[in-house]
This record gives C-alpha cells, structure tokens and sequence, in this order.
C-alpha cells in the first residue's frame, strides 16, 4: 500500500466552515511531495496566531487558489503512484484533516479517485500508548515516542513541519502494521462509507451500546441521523441521551463526520 502523509493548516477549526490555508504532503521515504499555501476560499485570512500564516506570508510564497491546489494534489498523485491505491495519513484525520480536505475537493468540483482513502494515526496511538501524558496531541506524542532532540526547534502548526513528525510517528508504528486497516476507511463521499463499522468514526467507543440498539455500521447511524432530519444539535442531544453517552466532545465528534458523510453525498 502506498501511504502518504499529510497535513493541513486552516483559518478556523470548523470542518465544514472553514478554508485550506497550506497543505504538506511526504511520501514514508521522506521526500516533499507537495508543499503549498493556498489563498483562503473564504477570503478570511485568520488563527494567524496559530499558523503564523499572514497575507504577507501566502504573498510571498505565491500560494495558490483553492482550485490550483486541488488540481496539484490529483496531479502529484497520478505522477508519483500512477493510478495505484494510496491512502492519505494524518493525524486526526477522521475528526479534521479528512474532511476539511474533502470538503475542499468538493467546493471547486473536483472528484477524488475512488482508490484514495485515509488513515487517522490518533486513535492508533490511543489504542497502542494507553498510558502517554498529559494528553494525545502532536507534540505530546513526538516527544514521547520519539524524543526531540537538545535545541532542536519544531514549528508545530505549520503543516511541513508537522508531517516530518509524523513521519518519524508513523515509522514506529510499523511494529503495528497488521492493525492498520482498523484506522483506515474510505472516502466520506463514497457509498462505500456507509458499509464501515463504526469503529472507523473517531471517538467511538463499543460502550456507547450502538450495537445493542441494533446500529452495527455507520450507513445504520447515517440512517439514524436522517430520522433526526440532518439537524446536528438535536442528534447530538439524541445520542447523549439515548445512548447515555456523558462526554459531549466525543459526541461532537461523531456528529461532525456524520454531518460531513451528509454533506458530501447530497
């Protein structure tokens, strides 16, 4: 399988609401595939404080218009990999990256190769380091696992960056290579999404006691959600009281992908 890492950097952390503002891909040997900064859909140049991506910035690195960039990522893609399968890595990729970069696709009507597919390296890292502290971000795991080195500086949030410590991240998981598949699912745009279990939404958690309820895969909760008539505030509310589920932010979570799989299949 051909794995690409890759990540993005945006003007706000609304998956669905939100533009591309620079995108890093790496092939697993390293080499820079693509590395980018884009002009904002939107227009709304903004979370500079977190990206440090200014106007000046996308100016002096001619970035591109959204359309540009969606056309040089297929373009990279069939010149690297040909018509080959490849999947897309990222770290919470399922809960972000995924979406914002479908989403983006979507905008400029641009259609993904059907054999794209994605892989979220979060919830692997979860599952494998149960015990990491204090929480499960990027840094947190890179120092952890990988150990930074005496003066060595990383630009967390800028999205090269960012993938060359992922990179490192996704090598040492390769002792877990077998469990790969259980982080990997299709396109939320394909109608093959619907056929995935649900532990391939982010945040699911088998005590959530969908299956009791007799929902087994994510076409059954996508089916839940359209009883709800899309409406993400009240399916929320639903699943937190239905199911007993107590942290919002998971259910937040869920809701989000639902609501993208809604949006991307329209």
């Amino acid at each position: 399988m051909n794995y690409i890492i890759y990540d993005l950097e945006t003007n706000g952390i609304n998956v669905l609401d939100n533009s591309i503002m620079q995108m890093t891909m790496l092939s697993t040997d390293g080499t820079i595939l693509l590395n980018e900064y884009v002009y904002p859909f939107d227009g709304i140049i903004a979370a500079t404080e977190i990206h440090k991506i200014d106007e000046k910035k996308l100016k002096e690195s001619n970035a591109l218009t959204l359309d540009q960039l969606v056309q040089k990522v297929k373009d990279v893609i069939r010149e690297v990999y040909g018509r080959k399968d490849v999947v897309f890595v990222a770290y919470n990729n399922f809960g972000f990256d995924q979406i914002v970069l479908e989403r983006g696709f979507k905008l400029v009507n641009h259609k993904m190769p059907v054999n794209w597919y994605f892989m979220d390296v979060m919830p692997l890292i979860k599952n494998k380091f149960p015990d990491l502290k204090p929480n499960y971000k990027l840094a947190t795991v890179y120092e952890n696992l990988i150990k930074i080195k005496k003066n060595e500086e990383i630009n967390y949030h800028n999205s090269l960056d960012d993938c060359m410590c992922l990179l490192e991240i996704f090598v040492k998981c390769y002792e877990f290579y077998d469990d790969f598949n259980k982080y990997t699912r299709n396109q939320l745009s394909s109608a093959f999404i619907f056929e995935e279990r649900l532990n391939k939404l982010l945040y699911y958690d088998k005590r959530m006691n969908f299956e009791f309820h007799g929902i087994k895969n994510i076409g059954d909760l996508y089916q839940l959600f359209k009883v709800h008539h899309f409406d993400v505030k009240e399916f929320q509310e639903y699943i937190k009281t239905k199911f007993e589920v107590r942290n919002g932010f998971y259910v937040k979570v869920i809701v989000n992908q639902m609501n993208g799989i809604h949006e991307f299949n329209k």
